[in-house]
């Protein structure tokens, strides 16, 4: 016996520590336990404050940061100490996943383990081999209920190679993920509606201490992130020499690597927006200084990651439409817009300055093969397409074509039509579609075939098994037949076997 599967194919900062929903975005850092260097001032040591309209008056005292020396456990390992600034409450703790074996390979339940430091603070460390490739990870929020909860994205990076440094430091900021900002770094908007940068290609510095890596999605093409700070390092912030960010390998991701063996810590800075091509400093971010805590040593480097710049986030604007793909009707289509319609509609979308095409569900509905099946949002499979979205003549090709053109009469009927005959279309590309089965059954014992189906039998088996016995008992009310109301995958395939009479 034979069951037949249907493939339809479709064409187509560290800002603040980002907490729950509730809290309110700052730049605020913790305060230091006690000023370093001497002479320092409260306003650039012990509290971030709100840029003064003359941040000029941030200034630390020229007075270098002692030099720390460092030693690492081992030969050709690095120790990575990774700090987020994250306000807890009672009962919640703090880990870090990732795809590395010492994170848990992505398993929450053996993630890694933070420390507590204080009620903003918390920090981890592992060592692991310099020759290591590169790995991405993420913190999970654990309450007193066992509950996890993910901060945002994928693009924190750890290169144990990328250096030489035997100890780094990574500091990180929480990417709570209903950050407004977060909708620019999805796909749509990454590949294809936002400005697309080239990555700087720019040598690598022989000294550099402190790596910037900030988030600002929406520069205008000749607009560039720059850095300002109360450091000489960092311009005394002297706006007529920002420091311009270099852009990343993704859209909206900024960078800067900096030599600060002499600055003086605790460093005041912000980010800001300046022209690319002369430099000319625009505006500062919103917000409070943002403040950097650390020492220099030997063999270290500091990744900062400082989530997004506090800049407008309501710039970005784009009209779209939303459309059901059976109401795109060309004249290639068989009476009912296609898969195939969509990039004649994505074109005129984008001759007309639309930004965005949704279109409303696409998935198998026939549950009673009349027009009742015709709304899309009673799906009979989360995995499925729709058989009235299959373009007949890229089904027949040239083995078919004189077949085809036998509905040329009933396919110009169709499309003459003011609205879709869901009942005679879907009789009409399923009637075809079953006689190029028959003469087609030499494709279910090729290669690509069966790659297929061991890809996706998870659910073309129950699909496929739900669709004959929907036909076979007349309703697809599972409680109406006798063998099979409940599911049992032994019973399934059995009835797809070879041997079945199915």
């Amino acid at each position: 016996g034979n069951v037949c599967f249907l493939h339809i194919i479709s064409y187509f900062s560290l800002s603040k520590p980002l907490t729950l929903a509730t809290e309110k975005r700052s730049n605020d850092l913790p305060k230091a336990k006690k000023p370093v260097g001497k002479g320092r001032t409260a306003r650039a040591t012990n509290k971030p404050v709100a840029l003064p309209a003359n941040p000029t008056t941030a200034k630390t005292p020229a007075k270098a940061a002692k030099t720390v020396k460092t030693t690492t456990k081992a030969e050709g390992l690095v120790r990575i100490r990774f700090q987020l600034r994250y306000k807890t409450s009672f009962g919640q703790s703090l880990f870090i996943t990732g795809n590395h074996p010492q994170l848990g390979m992505g398993n929450p339940d053996q993630a890694l383990p933070m420390k507590y430091f204080n009620e903003e603070s918390w920090y981890a460390e592992l060592e692991i081999d310099t020759t290591g490739t590169a790995f991405t990870y993420n913190y999970l929020l654990k309450s007193a209920d066992g509950s996890f909860t993910t901060d945002w994205g994928r693009d924190k990076t750890v290169d144990p190679s990328a250096s030489d440094a035997k100890d780094l430091l990574v500091m990180d900021a929480w990417n709570y993920a209903g950050y407004f900002e977060n909708a620019f770094y999805t796909e749509p908007f990454e590949q294809v509606l936002l400005h697309q940068r080239k990555a700087a290609k720019t040598p690598a510095k022989k000294a550099v201490t402190h790596t910037f890596h900030v988030k600002a999605p929406l520069l205008q093409p000749h607009e560039s992130l720059c850095l300002l700070g109360s450091d000489a390092l960092l311009h005394d912030w002297d706006t007529t020499q920002p420091i311009l960010l270099e852009p990343g390998a993704s859209n909206g991701h900024w960078s800067i690597a900096l030599n600060l063996s002499k600055a003086q810590f605790p460093i005041a800075y912000k980010y800001g927006v300046a022209e690319t091509a002369t430099g000319k400093f625009i505006r500062f971010e919103n917000g409070n200084n943002r403040v950097l805590y650390d020492a220099v040593a030997k063999d270290k480097q500091t990744l900062i990651n400082d989530g997004f710049a506090v800049l407008p986030n309501t710039s970005w604007r784009g009209a779209g439409m939303a459309i059901p793909v059976f109401s795109i009707r060309t004249e290639k289509g068989f009476g009912v817009g296609e898969f195939a319609d969509i990039p004649a509609l994505v074109d005129w979308a984008k001759q007309v300055g639309l930004k965005l095409v949704q279109i409303l569900p696409v998935n198998d509905t026939t549950a009673t093969h009349t027009w009742m099946d015709s709304y899309p949002y009673a799906a009979i499979s989360a995995f499925a397409l729709h058989p009235i979205y299959l373009n007949l003549e890229q089904v027949a090709g040239k083995q078919h074509k004189k077949a085809l053109d036998k509905l040329a009469v009933q396919k110009t009927a169709l499309n003459f039509l003011d609205t879709v005959d869901y009942e005679a279309v879907m009789k009409a590309k399923l009637d075809f579609v079953k006689k190029n089965f028959v003469s087609e059954k030499a494709v279910l014992s090729s290669a690509d075939f069966k790659a297929y189906y061991a890809q996706n039998k998870h659910w073309l088996l129950p699909y496929a098994a739900f669709c004959y016995l929907r036909d076979e008992y007349g309703t697809c009310d599972f409680n109406q037949w006798p063998a099979y109301r409940h599911f049992n995958l032994a019973d399934i395939e059995a009835l797809a076997a070879e041997t079945s009479a199915a």
